[in-house]
């Protein structure tokens, strides 16, 4: 059985495991959720809507921004966390969270016809330009 927490949770990239701690429940409770075994309460369902929203607004915004940049850009770069701690430090529950993030920009810029490149953050050509303005 599909259920409506099921798709959300699938929509934002979140395992079972990172969504018990996201919720701050068991992980044997996100299953059961899931599974349609018990029904999940609406602050859950609220927290992977409000995600998900958050998620859409952060694509348009990096689509708005790339739009904005000139259209003979030989590639975007995009810069992806390397773990839940980085990703938290951007705003986001999870690295798994961010790849998805990420991957809906990717996607979108490669459909409008730019090229894109996703590498591990802190090694984009804005970042390699910063460190040798700041180097000591």
């Amino acid at each position: 059985m599909t259920t409506l927490y099921n798709i959300l949770l699938v929509t934002t990239g979140l395992s079972q495991r990172e969504a018990s701690v996201f919720h701050g429940v068991r992980p044997d409770t996100v299953k059961s959720w899931s599974a349609g075994r018990n029904p999940a309460p609406d602050g859950a369902i609220d927290e992977l809507a409000d995600l998900i929203t958050k998620m859409a607004s952060a694509v348009d915004a990096a689509l708005d921004a790339a739009e904005a940049q000139e259209q003979t850009a030989e590639a975007i770069e995009l810069g992806l966390a390397s773990d839940d701690h980085e990703a938290q430090s951007l705003g986001w529950p999870t690295a798994s969270v961010h790849r998805v993030v990420i991957g809906r920009i990717a996607a979108e810029l490669h459909y409008s016809g730019r090229k894109v490149s996703v590498v591990p953050r802190g090694s984009t050509i804005a970042t390699a330009a910063a460190s040798d303005i700041y180097e000591l």
